[in-house]
């Protein structure tokens, strides 16, 4: 087919084989050679959830593991039955029909083991749940609240609130759930779960959802004297936050956090502005309480990289990680690169 200057990504079908995809072709190419996989067979029937009855002219979409490209596509028959051959690979796969849709994406693994494999999938009927978001101190709409839809086990749908902090969640018929993901700025620790049951066709207002601020929260660094450090440089690593800060005369310094960890934690490194000194710091955003952070000398780190053989080994990163406790990420405190005689050095790591 002619087409625009550029690359195309075609999709084959054929009732004997699977469905076969070959991205990144050329425009205008006319040596393009496609081989079809035989597949497995999949046969399957679409029901509504309570009734078990069948559903007709339902849309049945396969998505595999090569995304967009590599989606397919079956309708059901008078019997609520479907065919489709896929090759070997794991799926997720919905239907949907007028009245009718899968609650998510069910999963479906194809070994290409089976002569036949057999699936039954449920569909419920739809309406939607909206609601709105709101600040617990001021009252005013928040905007950009991630919040999601569960229903069976799976998540229906997601959406941000908007200007007017009201938002609107497609919902499976039956019972369902709702809850906040995410909210720049605000606690979503301990926000309660809205359960709301749903009739087919029906848009259900559920009361308002009411987010606390994340305080700021004060922190002050000390010498070892235990007199403020004036101009110390603050940086968080969790919440990771791309900004530095500094302490003001009495060595003070207010932190607004975007994302409180749900440990309610947050971890941070703090350097002195003319001395090599700093330290790191673990502290509770929830305590309430001012955090107070002493500076200590820097140590140095020196070493050298080899190879099996005994030779110097060049371009190797050597790193150093913070981790709080077992159930957290490790955090990159520094890095550097070993030298063409494979030694490195770091001259400011911070006692721990």
């Amino acid at each position: 087919p002619s087409a625009p200057s550029g690359t195309l990504a075609l999709k084959f079908a054929h009732p004997e084989f699977a469905q076969e995809t070959v991205r990144d072709v050329p425009s205008g190419s006319g040596d393009v050679r496609v081989t079809m996989d035989p597949g497995e067979l999949v046969q399957g029937v679409v029901r509504a959830r309570g009734s078990q009855l069948p559903v007709s002219r339902a849309a049945l979409l396969v998505a595999g593991p090569g995304g967009e490209s590599s989606t397919a596509i079956a309708v059901t028959d008078a019997r609520g039955e479907f065919a489709i051959k896929l090759k070997p690979g794991r799926y997720a796969c919905q239907a949907s029909s007028a009245q009718y849709r899968s609650p998510g994406w069910e999963s479906m693994n194809i070994t290409g083991q089976q002569i036949v494999q057999e699936v039954t999938l449920y569909v419920t009927g739809s309406g939607s749940v909206r609601g709105r978001v709101r600040d617990a101190l001021s009252g005013e709409p928040i905007e950009g609240v991630r919040l999601a839809l569960d229903a069976f086990e799976n998540t229906v749908d997601i959406a941000h609130s908007g200007a007017n902090g009201g938002f609107s969640l497609r919902a499976s018929e039956g019972p369902n759930v709702v809850r906040v993901v995410e909210a720049a700025g605000y606690r979503t620790d301990g926000v309660m779960t809205v359960k709301v049951e749903v009739q087919q066709g029906q848009a259900v207002e559920i009361p308002d959802v009411w987010l606390a601020p994340i305080p700021p929260f004060s922190l002050q660094v000390v010498d070892e004297s235990g007199a403020g450090v004036a101009g110390a440089v603050v940086t968080l690593l969790r919440p990771s936050q791309f900004r530095w800060r500094k302490t003001d005369a009495q060595g003070m310094l207010s932190l607004e956090v975007v994302n409180l960890p749900s440990s309610g934690r947050i971890i941070g490194v703090v350097e002195h502005p003319n001395e090599n000194r700093g330290a790191v710091f673990a502290l509770d955003v929830t305590a309430g309480e001012p955090g107070r952070v002493q500076l200590f000398p820097m140590a140095s780190v020196r070493g050298s990289i080899h190879a099996a053989n005994g030779k110097p080994a060049s371009g190797v990163t050597v790193g150093c990680a913070f981790q709080e406790d077992d159930t957290t990420e490790p955090i990159l405190l520094w890095s550097t690169v070993s030298r063409d005689d494979g030694a490195f050095v770091w001259e400011s790591v911070v006692p721990h």
